[in-house]
């Protein structure tokens, strides 16, 4: 997973940033065009627009960026044991085998009928006749 190549800190924000500014002044200076504005009006229009699509595309790169480096370190990261085990159990309905199926056919999830880890075949009280 890590090849070597790493990416400082703030390389997202700054792509952002040029790309931003990069599509401002194409845009900018489009938009002056279309409108009939000469060649100083044109370009202090895309210098404009550059600037807002910059700032908007530093906050876009930033984001991504967090979001990246989150999705990297939680990948390396190995979760504790208690963590998998219970991962293990809600997977297969160790923990509250019947709660969710009874809870979907009468609208009532109520855990009354949920067993343990240690006690997965014996349940934990017996129920009578009817609905409880």
């Amino acid at each position: 997973m890590d090849d070597g190549h790493r990416l400082r800190i703030g390389a997202g924000a700054l792509a952002g940033a040029l790309a931003g500014a990069g599509v401002g002044v194409v845009d900018g200076i489009r938009a002056a065009c279309l409108f009939g504005s000469g060649f100083r009006i044109a370009l202090v229009t895309g210098l404009l627009a550059a600037s807002v699509d910059a700032l908007v595309g530093l906050a876009a790169g930033a984001a991504a960026e967090v979001l990246i480096r989150l999705a990297v370190w939680g990948r390396r990261r190995s979760p504790p044991i208690w963590a998998r085990a219970l991962a293990f159990a809600e997977s297969y309905d160790v923990l509250a085998p019947e709660c969710e199926t009874e809870g979907a056919a009468t609208g009532r999830f109520d855990f009354d009928n949920a067993v343990t880890l240690p006690s997965v075949h014996a349940p934990s009280r017996s129920h009578g006749a009817g609905l409880h």
